[in-house]
């Protein structure tokens, strides 16, 4: 399962909130001109949206196995744009897909910058903090679902 049918499955959730959100996937260099290419835009995180007049930035991550996740699994130029991004009054999301083979899907959201002060959380952490389930290709969110997300201090 490759990250970018998680992207897909995500901005489908969000278009599926209707007429007051938004969400463009900002594409990828593509893998096989990187060699060649003289210089590679930097891309700031892979959704941006609008939900209700808010704007949120959102970095797709996904693990195998329960592993120790954390910002270090993020680039410098994540790290950068979604700091940058919620200083400037937007929301940062990480979303963190779960595809362990031969079982059900789950994924979760943590603000950017309570992911930063955590720094990393073990696999045993990992497992419980609040994860939904979903069918492949499924997801489905209410409409204020990045306020229902892991804050770190809600945990630790």
């Amino acid at each position: 399962m490759r990250e970018s049918t998680f992207v897909t499955e995500l901005r489908n959730g969000l278009d599926a909130l209707g007429l007051a959100s938004w969400s463009y996937k900002i594409p990828d260099a593509p893998y096989s001109q990187i060699a060649t290419m003289r210089f590679i835009p930097e891309k700031p995180a892979d959704l941006v949206c609008m939900l209700r007049g808010e704007g949120i930035l959102i970095e797709c991550k996904q693990i195998k196995k329960w592993q120790a996740f954390g910002v270090k699994e993020l680039t410098k130029s994540q790290m950068r744009n979604l700091y940058l991004f919620s200083r400037a009054g937007g929301t940062s999301l990480v979303a963190l897909n779960v595809r362990i083979p031969g079982e059900t899907p789950l994924f979760t959201f943590f603000e950017f910058n309570a992911l930063a002060e955590k720094i990393r959380f073990t696999g045993a952490e990992l497992k419980t903090l609040r994860f939904q389930k979903y069918q492949k290709g499924k997801i489905k969110l209410h409409e204020e679902f990045y306020k229902d997300i892991n804050f770190v201090s809600l945990h630790f």
